[in-house]
């Protein structure tokens, strides 16, 4: 049938397509992301941090207390001390509080931050990755950055981990720990980062320790995305893994060893120049001070003390927390995978 030419030709609503915003808060999800993850791995594995803390201390202690035996040898040998002396709670629970701070400022600034800054200064080869150099560079960059922000937290977690111990109540003083014969330094997590500010200053209190801390952060994240990243990249292109839980736990494994073999030396000198006090008759007088006087005293091998432990802390940190960042990336998040 003809249509007269002014007839009205009736229109159809076209709904409009949904605007798809891919990067649209991407940093905060991004940082979200890598908080949440550390979080929950270091709430868990907590107790590994507190018996390495006591290995790395325990020199030092007796340096400053000559009346100090040393009782803490091993990793496991360790925790089985700590735990008869003190029970699973002097384990599981010295640093909780400082630690959540920790993870919740350093690691969502440090993971958060990798993905983020390896596409600013990397370009995608051909088949689409940015090489090595650039994820070597983002990481040293994120794991300096958020461990320079997050210092206090550092350093209260590790003084209360390394005087932790049973409390006389006649007494008020520790029956067990390194700091025995002591009466408590702190009541809490907030009132120990109080008491070092009015105590010890800005810089010298709560910044103690900077430097080490820094190089054995960059050096960690490196160890632990570069390699991560890049070993992904590897066992993908060569058609060893598909991207998954398999790959992601594989990666975090030798993510683990590599970045604990990185850091062990300045992680060592970060725990004894932390748990140092800065007033009158400090051990160590800077970070460099720890390192030559441990290596006079007790070798290169002195650096390594606590490897053991440190690694079955990372280990299990690396395998929870690297297969649930990607997770959390992909499923809360609707982010791309590292």
């Amino acid at each position: 049938m003809a249509t007269s030419p002014n007839t009205p030709v009736p229109q159809v609503a076209i709904a409009p397509e949904a605007v798809v915003e891919p990067r649209k808060f991407e940093l905060l999800r991004s940082l979200a992301s890598g908080g949440i993850a550390n979080t929950i791995s270091s709430i868990v594995l907590n107790f590994s941090d507190v018996a390495k803390v006591r290995s790395q201390c325990q020199k030092q202690a007796m340096a400053s207390n000559p009346n100090l035996k040393p009782i803490y040898n091993t990793f496991t040998g360790t925790m089985r001390v700590i735990v008869k002396e003190e029970g699973i709670g002097g384990l599981l629970l010295p640093g909780m509080g400082a630690s959540i701070l920790r993870e919740l400022s350093y690691s969502s600034i440090r993971l958060g931050l990798y993905p983020i800054v390896k596409r600013a200064i990397g370009t995608d080869d051909e088949h689409g990755d940015v090489g090595l150099a650039p994820k070597i560079a983002a990481s040293l960059m994120t794991g300096a950055l958020g461990s320079a922000i997050a210092n206090p937290t550092d350093r209260i977690k590790i003084m209360i981990q390394q005087e932790a111990g049973l409390v006389d109540p006649k007494t008020g003083r520790y029956i067990t720990g390194l700091a025995k014969g002591s009466k408590p330094s702190f009541n809490g997590t907030f009132a120990a980062f109080v008491k070092i500010y009015r105590t010890e200053g800005f810089l010298n209190g709560l910044y103690r320790g900077v430097g080490p801390t820094v190089v054995r952060a960059a050096l960690l994240t490196c160890g632990q995305m570069a390699s991560y990243d890049h070993a992904k990249h590897l066992f993908k292109r060569h058609g060893i893994l598909n991207e998954g839980f398999s790959l992601h736990f594989s990666c975090a494994i030798i993510a683990a060893v590599v970045a604990n073999t990185m850091c062990a030396p300045a992680d060592l000198v970060k725990s004894r120049y932390m748990a140092d006090r800065a007033g009158a008759s400090p051990v160590y007088k800077s970070a460099i001070d720890c390192l030559i006087k441990t290596v006079r005293a007790e070798g290169i091998r002195g650096l390594y003390i606590g490897y053991t432990a440190s690694l079955y802390r990372l280990g299990p940190h690396f395998v929870a927390t690297l297969p649930a960042l990607e997770w959390i990336r992909k499923n809360i998040f609707g982010l791309d995978y590292v």
